[in-house]
């Protein structure tokens, strides 16, 4: 189904610790030609917000935190997360983060809503290579008036080794630079 879709997003640095962003957009599916008994005018539109800031407090510590809007078809959504980083050099780093998300369903019961705190560690072995481990808490609560109320409290381990391939601006050096005539 086509889909069709304007979007703006900015960030701006008001200080050399503090990077603030935003981002918008509006979106339409185009006609499906298809209605139900029970709802026969289904929502074709929809749009999503989010805003947050990034503190770098100095080389070791930086705050990160989001909160976004989304209304559309067949639900809507509104969440908030944060992470505190502490790296103590540039090859090692731990996270602490957590968050919730909050998603009323259109055309279902009630409200489901999702809160996550966690702590990640990370070794940057070589420039490609990365070891790490995410712990986490994770509560999911799905109410309903009937026998399809859930509520999953979980515990997660994870653990990973993520490495770089290709090239890419952010892993090669630039050219030297060659003086043209003058």
């Amino acid at each position: 189904m086509p889909y069709n879709a304007v979007n703006i997003s900015a960030q701006v640095r008001p200080t050399d610790w503090l990077l603030l962003h935003g981002r918008g957009e509006r979106y339409q599916y185009e006609n499906a030609n298809v209605s139900t008994a029970l709802v026969p005018d289904l929502e074709s539109r929809g749009w999503r917000a989010s805003s947050g800031a990034t503190a770098t407090f100095n080389t070791r510590w930086t705050l990160d935190g989001d909160f976004g809007l989304e209304h559309g078809p067949g639900a809507a959504s509104r969440f908030a997360d944060g992470t505190v980083t502490y790296s103590p050099n540039e090859t090692f780093s731990f996270d602490l983060y957590g968050g919730s998300l909050a998603r009323p369903l259109e055309l279902r019961y009630l409200d489901a809503t999702s809160r996550w705190i966690g702590g990640r560690a990370e070794w940057q072995v070589t420039s490609q290579q990365r070891i790490w481990s995410d712990l986490a808490l994770v509560s999911d609560d799905r109410q309903r008036p009937d026998p399809s109320a859930s509520s999953l409290d979980q515990f997660r381990i994870r653990a990973g080794l993520s490495v770089a391939f290709g090239s890419g601006a952010d892993r090669t050096p630039l050219p030297p630079a060659h003086r043209t005539g003058q």
